[in-house]
């Protein structure tokens, strides 16, 4: 159960990432699809068969749930409460507050890639192709 735990953990850390990175590239005019290209094709360090599975999807706006943010979140505190001291983890406790933003704007029961809702409503953007 642990390592199950501690592995969703990390699957919602790098959902949260993503988010982010994709954020930025918005904010920054930065080119979304040269960013996936760099992320998914294997040349850099942070390669990303996340981003490979998630990021089409998101860029066509279909957050349609392959697995529900909500059941990621209730993984993360799980996670969480399983640290003797979760104050020692401000990572986890990022991604935690990430998540639980995206579905306190509605987005519980759409796929745990709607971290990226929660960037958006932060920055007024969208990852949508227009």
């Amino acid at each position: 159960m642990f390592l199950r735990l501690i592995h969703q953990a990390l699957v919602a850390g790098h959902a949260a990432a993503v988010s982010v990175a994709m954020a930025l590239c918005l904010e920054t005019g930065a080119d979304v699809e040269v960013f996936y290209d760099i992320d998914t094709l294997g040349t850099e360090f942070a390669y990303s068969r996340y981003s490979e599975s998630r990021v089409p999807r998101m860029r066509e706006g279909d957050f349609s749930p392959l697995f529900f943010l909500r059941f990621m979140l209730k993984d993360a505190r799980l996670a969480r409460g399983m640290a003797a001291n979760p104050k020692a983890y401000p990572v986890l406790a990022s991604v935690f507050a990430t998540l639980e933003e995206a579905e306190s704007i509605g987005h519980g029961d759409a796929d745990f890639s709607a971290t990226m809702r929660a960037l958006e409503a932060r920055l007024g953007v969208a990852i949508a192709k227009t």
